[in-house]
């Protein structure tokens, strides 16, 4: 007789359910500490596995110390203390730490910032964590933030013991009916509003809907949804050239649908996003001058028009075409205003548009727009790593305009809010060395030694590139020489510039 389905295989089905039982094996086995991550598809999967781990717990007479983060400022305000402070041990076989979001909710960059924040917080005190445990921790999250807590907590990575992801089985085939009726439903999931909690949302699950949706009739729309969550998705986890193909076959779809020109100015943009995210600036420019032509006969709104104007400025401001860029980013600000868009979107664009007029050596209308971008973004509530960003620029503008104090002030709370934001480590330390120049340029030799090795140290645990870690390095060198044998310092960091 077969035995019965656990909760498990009924939701998500047999492979998941296989993966749960490496879980369930390792803690048969397992004694003292261990670090484990089990990546699941919602919440709700969450829950059902920590439900059959205290039952299992149970019948050895121990229990599990559990909690869960449903806000991103729960998870990043209280992960870590309760983690290396707050769990009680008292009679726990094991400990569950909880927080699942998808990569669509409307919150994802603070669920990232918060992230961030909060593996790097346990990073830095990882031997603690070690010493303190002798049972295993489980750290259940949505797939996405594999590569987060990776990149954020390199110490703490390194001693997993166990990451095992459970994903909703969807078996491909072109003869069993039940299981392509069973795709499309699955697809229509997406087209809820409410779609936070979805498992489709991480994007590999959606590829593999998406090639059992391809070629039904009467599907291209929900097929087209798909697509677009698909290269979401991709985009977020910074899959630059599979997002492009994702968004060239929704291209293609809508071609087959629709209206050519009418219909397809939206998939266009997406596009050259994934092209100008990749570096490809002329194909990424003229997909965007073509989507603005389309947006136009279509009669799209002057907020859609503007951020598809934005990106193609972004474009011509990396290609170092000044004026087009400005004149380009001037024209995406005023029809942005006019069409009422959010005091947030602005505040990138003008932000770009400070960039440029760095470039072309008007510096107090530049640190007038970042001034703009800074007072937009806190009031339309944008995350404190955006600002940080916006802020470290004020703080470029600052320096040449030679005014080092505000300079310093400007860069020290760009660092603040990059780290309370959960900005990566490799950005903070370009902010650090950006500092650690301004106090040269103070006379202050000693604190800029200390900047430029947390600047290096932020570097390598950030994944830095090795010709930015040596620009920093040249600079230490030659600091530390002058504090050895001379009384002062040359002060030009000129090849500096190109950290940023």
């Amino acid at each position: 007789m077969k035995p019965q389905a656990t909760e498990i295989e009924r939701r998500y089905g047999a492979k998941a359910a296989q993966e749960w039982s490496y879980v369930m094996d390792f803690l048969e086995l397992q004694t003292g500490f261990s670090s484990n991550l089990i990546l699941v598809p919602d919440a709700s999967a969450a829950r059902v596995c920590a439900a059959e781990l205290e039952a299992f717990l149970k019948t050895k007479g121990q229990r599990l110390e559990k909690i869960e983060f449903n806000t991103p400022e729960d998870l990043q305000e209280q992960f870590a203390p309760w983690l290396l402070e707050g769990a009680n041990m008292d009679g726990a076989g094991a400990v569950w730490l909880a927080s699942v979001s998808s990569a669509f909710d409307p919150k994802h960059s603070e669920w990232q910032s918060a992230w961030r924040y909060a593996a790097a917080r346990v990073n830095e005190r990882r031997d603690e964590l070690i010493r303190r445990y002798k049972i295993p921790i489980f750290v259940a999250t949505a797939a996405w933030t594999n590569e987060t807590i990776r990149q954020a907590a390199p110490d703490w990575w390194s001693v997993r013991s166990l990451v095992v992801r459970l994903k909703p089985e969807v078996t491909l085939s072109d003869i069993r009916p039940e299981q392509r009726e069973r795709a499309l439903e699955m697809g229509r999931l997406t087209l809820q509003e409410d779609y936070s909690g979805d498992a489709l949302l991480d994007p590999d699950i959606a590829l593999e809907t998406i090639a059992q949706l391809r070629g039904v009739s009467g599907e291209e729309k929900t097929l087209i949804r798909m697509l677009e969550r698909a290269y979401k998705g991709l985009m977020y986890r910074e899959r630059y050239a599979e997002a492009e193909a994702v968004a060239r076959e929704w291209l293609a779809v809508e071609k087959s649908i629709a209206n050519y020109i009418l219909e397809n100015a939206d998939a266009l943009s997406m596009v050259g996003q994934a092209q100008l995210f990749q570096g490809h600036l002329e194909e990424a420019e003229q997909a965007f001058r073509t989507a603005l032509e389309w947006k136009e006969k279509r009669g799209d709104s002057l907020t859609s028009r503007g951020m598809t104007m934005s990106l193609l400025g972004r474009v011509l401001q990396i290609s170092k075409r000044l004026k087009e860029a400005e004149q380009v980013l001037r024209t995406a600000l005023e029809w942005k205003e006019k069409g009422g868009d959010s005091l947030t979107s602005r505040g990138i664009t003008i932000d770009h548009l400070g960039r440029v007029l760095v470039e072309s050596g008007r510096l107090e209308e530049a640190e007038k727009a970042f001034r703009t971008a800074l007072e937009w973004a806190e009031k339309g509530g944008d995350s404190l790593a955006s600002r940080g960003v916006m802020m470290f620029f004020l703080g470029r503008v600052l320096v040449e305009s030679g005014r080092l104090e505000e300079a310093e002030k400007a860069f020290r709370t760009a660092l603040e809010w990059a780290e309370k934001g959960g900005d990566s480590l490799a950005s903070r330390g370009v902010m650090m060395f950006f500092l650690g120049r301004v106090l040269v340029e103070s006379g202050r030799l000693e604190e800029a030694e200390k900047a430029f090795l947390q600047s290096i140290e932020m570097g390598i645990q950030g994944g830095d590139t090795p010709e930015s870690l040596q620009i920093t390095r040249d600079a230490l060198a030659l600091i530390q020489q002058h504090l050895k044998s001379a009384p002062t310092l040359n002060t030009s960091t000129e090849n500096a510039s190109s950290e940023s």
